[in-house]
């Protein structure tokens, strides 16, 4: 979204990967902002998203440690500690993350890769359930007296 928002081509990927959704949610009138020019688009994206929206998003770190809990988009590279991992890895890897070791290391909550429902394997949880293509949208609560809570937005709770 941050390399859209810097340079905001109608034939960027990322518009089909959630993009429209997310430019629509803001309120962004897509089809007018597709046929606009690029200084348009870009007048367009600054009177519709918040400064402090796009400031958030450009400080996020990359992966954040809480406890024994690794929250990342997209997963660790196995074999190398936390403080050496690299966004690349951290943002896109899925192997060899998803076939490692499942009994090391601390737990990792990670997306990236949809499904239809939870993935909970020895110390990984994916919440991904595809919301871009399928609506539902998923999160997992986590406390130290119960194992992982997950409700979507469909409304569905599961143990």
């Amino acid at each position: 979204m941050l390399e859209f928002l810097a340079s905001p081509s109608p034939s960027s990927p990322w518009l089909d990967f959630g993009g429209m959704d997310t430019l629509d949610s803001y309120g962004v009138d897509v089809p007018r902002f597709v046929r606009a020019r690029r200084q348009e688009r870009l007048a367009i994206l600054k009177a519709s998203i918040p400064v402090a929206h796009v400031n958030l998003l450009t400080n996020l770190p990359s992966l954040l440690e809480l406890a024994e809990v690794v929250f990342v988009h997209a997963g660790l590279r196995p074999g190398f500690e936390l403080s050496e991992q690299v966004d690349e890895d951290l943002l896109w890897i899925r192997e060899p993350f998803l076939s490692g070791p499942a009994d090391r290391g601390p737990l990792v909550v990670h997306g990236h890769t949809p499904a239809a429902a939870p993935v909970v394997t020895g110390r990984r949880i994916c919440v991904d359930t595809g919301a871009f293509a399928t609506g539902v949208l998923t999160a997992v609560r986590l406390t130290a007296q119960e194992g992982p809570c997950f409700i979507d937005t469909a409304g569905r709770l599961a143990p």
